[in-house]
Parts: C-alpha cells; sequence; structure tokens
C-alpha cells in the first residue's frame, strides 16, 4: 500500500497508534498473522453473494436487494461492501433475495418485528439486529408457490421503480400478498398498519 496507495497509507499511519490498539478477535488474529497494522475486519459473506441488507437502527425496517457485483462508470465491475452501520443476510439466489425482501418490507413483518426490535434512543428509533428478523414466523420460499414468485417480482419491480405513486402500489400489493401467505383477512391488515402506527409515532 505504501508504494502503490501513499497517500492512503498516510492517512492509516497517521492513526498507527489507534489501529494497533484494536481489540477485536478477528483483527488480532489476522495481526498475529502478518497482516499490516491497517488491516480491516472482513468476513467472507461482505462480499459475496445475493443479500438482503438493512439499517441497523432506523424508524422502521426498509430492506433492499445487493447484488453480487454492479457495474460502476469508473471502477467497472465490482462486489459491493455492507459498511458497519448496515445489517445483512445472506440469500442463495435473486428470486430468493427479492422473496425476504418483500417480506421484510410488509406490514405484517414489519410490525412484528418493531415490536421485537429493541429501543433505541427514544421513539420512532429501534436497533434492527439478525437475531430479531431470524425470529419472525417468515415463510420459505417456494418455486411451486405462485405468491412466493409474485412477491419476488413485485420486489424487483419496486427497486428499479422511481415513481413514487407506482412504488406505492407496489408496496400495497406486497402487503396483500403476504396478507394471503399468512391466511389475513383485509380487516386484520387494516388493523396492522394502525397497530404499527401507534407503536412507531408515525404522525405524531
Amino acid at each position: 500500500m505504501q508504494r502503490d496507495y501513499p497517500n492512503a497509507y498516510a492517512h492509516f499511519a497517521s492513526h498507527k497508534k489507534d489501529l494497533l490498539n484494536r481489540r477485536t478477535r478477528i483483527i488480532a488474529q489476522q495481526m498475529r498473522s502478518g497482516s499490516p497494522f491497517y488491516v480491516m475486519e472482513m468476513k467472507k459473506e461482505i462480499g459475496n453473494g445475493w443479500k438482503v441488507a438493512f439499517r441497523g437502527i432506523a424508524p422502521r425496517l426498509e430492506a433492499s436487494v445487493v447484488p453480487p457485483n454492479v457495474t460502476l462508470p469508473l471502477l467497472g465491475n465490482r462486489a459491493p461492501i455492507i459498511e458497519h452501520t448496515v445489517n445483512f443476510i445472506s440469500v442463495e439466489s435473486e428470486e430468493k433475495a427479492h422473496f425476504l425482501c418483500a417480506l421484510l418490507n410488509s406490514t405484517p413483518l414489519r410490525t412484528l418485528l418493531y415490536d421485537i426490535a429493541i429501543p433505541k434512543g427514544g421513539r420512532p428509533m429501534k436497533r434492527f439486529d439478525t437475531w430479531a428478523i431470524a425470529s419472525l414466523p417468515a415463510p420459505e420460499f417456494d418455486e411451486r408457490e405462485e405468491t412466493c414468485g409474485r412477491l419476488a417480482s413485485l420486489s424487483r419491480q419496486a427497486h428499479v421503480s422511481t415513481e413514487p405513486n407506482q412504488i406505492l402500489k407496489f408496496e400495497t400489493d406486497i402487503d396483500e400478498s403476504v396478507s394471503h401467505l399468512f391466511g389475513l383477512q383485509p380487516s386484520q391488515l387494516d388493523l396492522l398498519r394502525r397497530h404499527y402506527d401507534v407503536l412507531s409515532f408515525v404522525g405524531k
């Protein structure tokens, strides 16, 4: 790095003492193995495969699908790196990623998750950890189930849309499809929406 990226090296070198004093297990192991003082903790999953990502601290869960690679005008084809304030779930395929993303962005699961998540700094802020996501009663993706494919399709369309009214329509359709998976009636879905508004102080 000192030869190829001198400015970056100089920046890290100015913080060398703090970097050497890091105490995380993975960093310590890497340094004992001969890694330089500026080594960063990196899990293999961060740069590989499809992911469903969401902010760790937010007023509500908003999940997005992150592909294995993106093409940038200046950098070309690159693997996205998810930074430390964002949590993610690794998923086997694009279809399953969009299915899970639709579930997490639906009113039924979003409301339940808001109840489970740990408060952070007062309402409406919550800490959305992966353990809370894992505790949700989310159905598994079944390619034979038409609703699963529909949810994946709706999520995919919502990701590329830039029209607010169209996105709102996708969100409504996702709510209805998820309600179908859980056997919820329209009146029960409306009740969950009102419940979420009360929990999160929406409009207050």
